[in-house]
């Protein structure tokens, strides 16, 4: 599962375990699982298209960097990123 699904995949989720859908609640369910998603991974469409409608559930530094990166990528910022996931695959 790439990436933006992933992070697609925990929101919608969060967001269905809160009836009252008040982001303050989704946050509550997410929490655990939102620092494993590798924001920096995902595409910038995935990002515009599953991420902004629901960004109210992140830090807001985190969702500041996001949208920098996606403007100058050469700049650093102050949330973590994450290395890609590794994935091993072994031959049977």
């Amino acid at each position: 599962m790439d990436e933006g699904k992933f992070c697609d995949n925990v929101i919608r989720w969060g967001i269905a375990q809160t009836p009252d859908l008040s982001p303050n609640s989704a946050l509550c369910y997410t929490q655990k699982f939102l620092p494993h998603i590798r924001y920096f991974q995902i595409t910038c469409d995935e990002v515009l298209e599953k991420i902004q409608p629901h960004h109210r559930i992140l830090e807001p530094e985190l969702w500041k960097d996001i949208m920098a990166k996606f403007k100058a990528p050469n700049k650093s910022v102050t949330s973590i990123i994450l290395p890609p996931r590794i994935i091993s695959v072994t031959a049977s």
